[in-house]
């Protein structure tokens, strides 16, 4: 066996919710479908994780992460979207990564890099 060939193992979401916001995450799989899909190997940051039972969000019963993630727009320029994650989904459909390249071009295009 070719051992050099051998992808290593990603670290797994660490089980603390106090912990996600310190990382880049990179989802496993496709996620939804259509025009809000998020596809295979998007990288993600956490924003904010909510209590549970925090209103508005539905009846968690732990933390869940408000994830971002960068989408390119028709006109070539990066756009920030967001989304809410069940705690049990993030940790099964994320594994952490780097942080993504194109962060830093978005940065640049809003003259914070």
């Amino acid at each position: 066996m070719d051992f050099a060939a051998v992808e290593p193992v990603a670290e797994p979401v660490p089980e603390s919710a106090a912990q996600w916001p310190a990382h880049w995450y990179r989802l496993t799989v496709d996620f939804g479908e259509g025009v809000g899909m998020i596809p295979e190997g998007t990288c993600v940051r956490v924003l904010d994780v909510y209590a549970p039972g925090t209103p508005g969000i539905g009846a968690d019963v732990e933390d869940s992460p408000v994830v971002q993630w960068l989408a390119r727009a028709p006109s070539g320029r990066w756009v920030p979207r967001n989304v809410h994650f069940a705690a049990e989904a993030f940790r099964r459909l994320f594994v952490v990564a780097e942080e993504p390249p194109q962060w830093q071009e978005w940065l640049d295009q809003q003259g914070g890099g």
